[in-house]
């Protein structure tokens, strides 16, 4: 589950709950005889509601707002995230094998920051690329993205992934 989906399951999750709960306060503060609103008093916002007409501006751009709101829910849930796992080649049939994407890119940054001259490095896999950030403290850096660049591949080439970033 991707962080956005998190952050939004968590906040409708909380959202609905509260709804929950004040509906069943009000339920049962209903049915033990309580006149009028336990927690909420929507008496007065509900009058208020029902006179107003479909047609008010304010309604129409409220109406817009929720369904704007449920597209981009409802696109976030549908849309295909990037795979956790890349698949690394397997000599034997029937088998797969994967590494983290997180573990190639960490072992990326450490491929990258060996090398001389490099004092720092961190690395960022995409669906098909693989971006590396390299910080030196060198002033003449003539050469060095390439030896990165190098170090970089030679490192993929020999991990064995079936679809190299």
């Amino acid at each position: 589950m991707s962080p956005l989906h998190r952050i939004l399951s968590v906040f409708l999750a909380v959202v609905f709950l509260a709804a929950g709960i004040v509906t069943v306060v009000e339920i049962i503060g209903a049915a033990v005889g309580h006149r009028g609103p336990v927690v909420l008093p929507y008496a007065r916002p509900g009058r208020w509601l029902n006179g107003q007409p479909w047609t008010a501006h304010w309604v129409i751009a409220g109406l817009i707002v929720f369904v704007v709101v449920g597209l981009l829910l409802l696109i976030t849930a549908v849309k295909p995230r990037r795979p956790g796992l890349l698949v690394l080649h397997a000599d034997v049939d029937g088998v797969t094998v994967g590494a983290p994407r997180r573990s190639v890119a960490r072992a990326i940054s450490r491929v990258a920051g060996d090398v001389d001259g490099i004092s720092g490095a961190t690395a960022d896999l995409g669906s098909r690329t693989a971006a590396v950030s390299a910080a030196t403290h060198l002033r003449d850096t003539t050469g060095l993205a390439e030896q990165v660049q190098e170090a970089v591949t030679a490192f993929l080439g020999g991990l064995g992934l079936e679809r190299t970033p």
